[in-house]
Protein backbone atom coordinates (compact mmCIF):
# COMPACT_ATOMS: atom_id res chain seq x y z
CA UNK A 1 0.00 0.00 0.00
CA UNK A 2 1.29 3.20 -0.88
CA UNK A 3 2.02 5.93 1.97
CA UNK A 4 -0.09 9.03 1.85
CA UNK A 5 2.08 12.34 1.85
CA UNK A 6 0.36 15.20 2.84
CA UNK A 7 1.07 18.38 1.37
CA UNK A 8 1.00 22.13 2.50
CA UNK A 9 -0.02 23.68 -0.84
CA UNK A 10 0.58 27.47 -1.39
CA UNK A 11 -0.04 29.72 -3.90
CA UNK A 12 -2.57 29.17 -7.40
CA UNK A 13 -3.41 25.09 -5.48
CA UNK A 14 -4.89 27.30 -2.28
CA UNK A 15 -8.36 25.81 -3.31
CA UNK A 16 -7.72 22.49 -2.83
CA UNK A 17 -7.41 23.27 0.77
CA UNK A 18 -10.98 24.81 1.42
CA UNK A 19 -13.89 22.15 1.97
CA UNK A 20 -17.25 22.20 3.07
CA UNK A 21 -18.59 21.54 6.33
CA UNK A 22 -21.73 19.57 7.58
CA UNK A 23 -23.17 19.14 10.83
CA UNK A 24 -26.61 17.03 11.34
CA UNK A 25 -28.20 19.03 14.12
CA UNK A 26 -31.54 16.69 14.43
CA UNK A 27 -33.87 14.27 12.05
CA UNK A 28 -37.67 14.88 11.75
CA UNK A 29 -40.79 13.11 9.90
CA UNK A 30 -39.69 15.65 6.79
CA UNK A 31 -36.09 14.58 6.57
CA UNK A 32 -32.48 15.91 8.19
CA UNK A 33 -31.32 19.40 9.57
CA UNK A 34 -27.98 20.37 8.57
CA UNK A 35 -26.03 23.42 9.62
CA UNK A 36 -23.88 23.76 6.49
CA UNK A 37 -20.89 25.68 5.90
CA UNK A 38 -16.73 26.10 4.62
CA UNK A 39 -13.73 25.54 6.55
CA UNK A 40 -10.01 24.54 5.79
CA UNK A 41 -7.99 21.35 6.52
CA UNK A 42 -4.77 23.33 8.27
CA UNK A 43 -2.99 20.08 9.59
CA UNK A 44 -2.60 16.70 7.74
CA UNK A 45 -0.31 13.56 8.21
CA UNK A 46 -0.38 9.99 6.94
CA UNK A 47 -3.61 9.50 9.14
CA UNK A 48 -5.65 11.87 9.90
CA UNK A 49 -6.19 15.87 8.89
CA UNK A 50 -7.55 18.91 10.78
CA UNK A 51 -9.95 21.34 9.42
CA UNK A 52 -10.21 24.40 11.05
CA UNK A 53 -13.87 26.59 10.69
CA UNK A 54 -17.00 28.76 12.46
CA UNK A 55 -17.98 27.61 15.89
CA UNK A 56 -21.50 28.57 14.56
CA UNK A 57 -21.36 26.36 11.36
CA UNK A 58 -21.13 23.14 13.86
CA UNK A 59 -23.27 24.48 16.80
CA UNK A 60 -26.21 22.17 18.13
CA UNK A 61 -24.80 19.33 15.86
CA UNK A 62 -24.55 15.56 16.77
CA UNK A 63 -22.56 14.35 14.06
CA UNK A 64 -19.94 16.38 11.57
CA UNK A 65 -19.00 15.50 7.62
CA UNK A 66 -16.12 17.39 5.89
CA UNK A 67 -16.11 17.25 2.03
CA UNK A 68 -13.16 17.66 0.14
CA UNK A 69 -12.82 19.24 -3.69
CA UNK A 70 -12.88 16.34 -5.55
CA UNK A 71 -16.55 15.15 -3.82
CA UNK A 72 -15.32 12.84 -1.23
CA UNK A 73 -16.88 13.07 2.46
CA UNK A 74 -15.53 12.12 5.30
CA UNK A 75 -17.08 11.61 9.02
CA UNK A 76 -15.42 13.85 11.37
CA UNK A 77 -14.83 14.38 15.32
CA UNK A 78 -15.28 17.55 17.13
CA UNK A 79 -12.17 18.68 18.81
CA UNK A 80 -12.75 21.91 20.06
CA UNK A 81 -15.36 24.87 19.52
CA UNK A 82 -15.68 28.36 21.48
CA UNK A 83 -17.44 31.80 20.40
CA UNK A 84 -16.63 34.72 22.39
CA UNK A 85 -16.97 38.24 21.50
CA UNK A 86 -13.67 38.38 19.34
CA UNK A 87 -13.48 34.46 18.65
CA UNK A 88 -15.51 32.66 16.31
CA UNK A 89 -13.50 28.97 16.31
CA UNK A 90 -13.71 24.93 15.90
CA UNK A 91 -11.51 22.45 14.83
CA UNK A 92 -12.93 18.93 13.46
CA UNK A 93 -10.15 15.72 12.85
CA UNK A 94 -11.03 13.89 9.96
CA UNK A 95 -9.79 10.17 9.62
CA UNK A 96 -8.35 10.42 6.44
CA UNK A 97 -4.49 11.46 5.44
CA UNK A 98 -2.75 13.45 3.14
CA UNK A 99 -4.65 16.03 2.35
CA UNK A 100 -3.67 19.23 1.40
CA UNK A 101 -3.42 21.51 3.93
CA UNK A 102 -3.19 25.52 4.01
CA UNK A 103 -0.13 26.41 6.90
CA UNK A 104 -0.87 29.63 8.90
CA UNK A 105 0.72 32.74 7.87
CA UNK A 106 2.76 34.98 10.23
CA UNK A 107 1.21 37.91 9.83
CA UNK A 108 -0.76 40.21 7.36
CA UNK A 109 -0.87 43.92 6.63
CA UNK A 110 -3.31 46.35 5.15
CA UNK A 111 -3.50 46.57 1.61
CA UNK A 112 -1.97 43.30 0.40
CA UNK A 113 -4.16 40.86 -1.93
CA UNK A 114 -6.02 38.18 -0.78
CA UNK A 115 -8.25 35.28 -2.09
CA UNK A 116 -11.16 32.93 -0.55
CA UNK A 117 -12.55 29.89 -1.46
CA UNK A 118 -16.00 28.80 -0.01
CA UNK A 119 -19.29 26.46 -0.37
CA UNK A 120 -21.94 29.53 -0.60
CA UNK A 121 -25.87 28.02 -0.55
CA UNK A 122 -24.76 25.14 1.18
CA UNK A 123 -24.35 23.38 -2.44
CA UNK A 124 -21.02 21.47 -3.16
CA UNK A 125 -19.92 23.90 -5.35
CA UNK A 126 -16.90 25.53 -4.40
CA UNK A 127 -16.81 29.23 -5.31
CA UNK A 128 -13.74 31.32 -5.28
CA UNK A 129 -12.95 35.66 -4.77
CA UNK A 130 -10.11 37.91 -4.81
CA UNK A 131 -9.81 41.09 -2.82
CA UNK A 132 -7.36 43.03 -0.60
CA UNK A 133 -6.80 43.09 3.09
CA UNK A 134 -8.43 46.43 4.47
CA UNK A 135 -7.49 46.13 8.02
CA UNK A 136 -9.15 45.60 11.13
CA UNK A 137 -12.80 47.32 12.52
CA UNK A 138 -14.96 46.93 15.15
CA UNK A 139 -12.60 48.75 17.67
CA UNK A 140 -9.63 47.44 16.10
CA UNK A 141 -10.11 43.46 16.56
CA UNK A 142 -11.90 41.79 13.66
CA UNK A 143 -10.08 41.40 9.91
CA UNK A 144 -11.66 42.77 6.96
CA UNK A 145 -11.49 42.19 3.23
CA UNK A 146 -13.27 44.07 0.28
CA UNK A 147 -16.05 41.37 -0.90
CA UNK A 148 -19.13 40.26 1.14
CA UNK A 149 -19.36 36.44 2.75
CA UNK A 150 -22.25 35.02 1.38
CA UNK A 151 -24.78 31.98 3.41
CA UNK A 152 -22.41 29.42 3.02
CA UNK A 153 -19.25 31.06 3.46
CA UNK A 154 -18.90 31.34 7.48
CA UNK A 155 -15.77 29.08 8.37
CA UNK A 156 -13.93 29.84 5.16
CA UNK A 157 -10.47 30.81 4.89
CA UNK A 158 -8.65 34.07 3.83
CA UNK A 159 -5.43 33.34 1.72
CA UNK A 160 -2.84 35.52 1.06
CA UNK A 161 -1.08 35.16 -2.17
CA UNK A 162 1.47 32.57 -0.89
CA UNK A 163 -1.67 30.49 0.12
CA UNK A 164 -1.66 30.93 3.84
CA UNK A 165 -4.43 31.19 6.42
CA UNK A 166 -5.03 35.04 6.99
CA UNK A 167 -8.24 34.93 8.79
CA UNK A 168 -11.00 32.83 9.27
CA UNK A 169 -14.42 34.49 7.96
CA UNK A 170 -17.58 34.56 10.29
CA UNK A 171 -19.78 36.94 8.25
CA UNK A 172 -20.62 39.48 6.04
CA UNK A 173 -22.11 43.65 5.66
CA UNK A 174 -22.39 46.09 3.32
CA UNK A 175 -19.68 44.44 0.86
CA UNK A 176 -17.40 43.97 3.04
CA UNK A 177 -16.34 40.04 4.87
CA UNK A 178 -15.10 39.66 8.43
CA UNK A 179 -13.44 37.19 10.75
CA UNK A 180 -11.44 36.03 13.24
CA UNK A 181 -8.11 37.85 13.31
CA UNK A 182 -4.70 35.46 12.61
CA UNK A 183 -3.21 36.43 15.48
CA UNK A 184 -6.52 35.02 17.56
CA UNK A 185 -6.59 32.05 15.37
CA UNK A 186 -2.84 31.22 15.92
CA UNK A 187 -3.43 31.60 19.49
CA UNK A 188 -6.53 29.33 20.09
CA UNK A 189 -5.23 26.51 18.18
CA UNK A 190 -2.12 26.50 19.99
CA UNK A 191 -4.47 26.08 23.11
CA UNK A 192 -6.81 23.73 21.82
CA UNK A 193 -5.34 21.44 19.44
CA UNK A 194 -2.14 18.88 20.25
CA UNK A 195 -2.04 17.50 16.61
CA UNK A 196 -1.49 20.57 14.84
CA UNK A 197 1.03 22.11 17.28
CA UNK A 198 3.46 19.31 16.26
CA UNK A 199 3.86 20.45 12.92
CA UNK A 200 5.49 23.41 14.64
CA UNK A 201 7.18 24.61 11.17
CA UNK A 202 3.52 26.33 10.87
CA UNK A 203 3.90 28.13 14.24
Amino acid sequence: MPILVAMALLGADYSATAVQVSGLVRATQDGKVWHKGSGVVVYSDEAQSVVLTCEHVVRGAKQYWVGVPDDRSYPAKLLAAEKTSVVDLALLEVRAGGLPYAPLATRVREGVRCRQAGYPGGGRKQRRRRGRFLGYFFNDREPGVDFECRPGDSGSAIYNEAGEVVAIVWGGVDGKSYGTSLARIRRWVRKHDPVVVRDWSQW
